[in-house]
């Protein structure tokens, strides 16, 4: 039982260490004017989801407002729409459900307005959730 606790934990702690320079990377590439933009927002978006999206959801919800800034200004619509999707789970963990289904009905409006059928059918699928949570 000692010897399998103790390789949960070590596997575990590995696993943690891991993931700090991978945030780290995608972060660097958000900040980096030499990548694209597409490059820079799916870095972001990515940033957000591992590393605040379920411990930090406040956090997570105000970055992705910085991502639906830069997608406006850099015509990025299926960056803008994942962002308030983001936005929309953050709440979804607060348990936020109606401010959570107002922000994936605008996402889901942007990827249906842009033909982007895969994004729309997450979303979907997201609110589904949130519905049947509600009973």
């Amino acid at each position: 039982m000692k010897r399998t606790t103790l390789f949960l934990l070590v596997v575990g702690l590995r696993l943690m260490a891991q993931a700090q320079p991978n945030r780290d990377s995608l972060y660097a590439v958000w900040k980096d004017p030499q990548h694209s933009d597409s490059a820079r927002a799916n870095a972001f978006n990515d940033y957000i989801w591992n590393g605040f999206i379920f411990s930090k959801p406040d956090s997570a919800y105000l970055l992705a407002e910085a991502l639906i800034t830069f997608g406006e200004a850099h015509d990025l619509p299926g960056q803008v729409a994942r962002a308030y999707s983001l936005q929309g789970t953050a709440l979804f963990v607060q348990t936020s459900y109606a401010k959570a289904i107002a922000c994936y009905e605008k996402s889901l409006a942007i990827h249906e307005e842009s033909g982007l059928k895969r994004g729309s059918a997450a979303v979907l699928g997201n609110m589904a959730v949130i519905y049947t949570k509600q009973g």
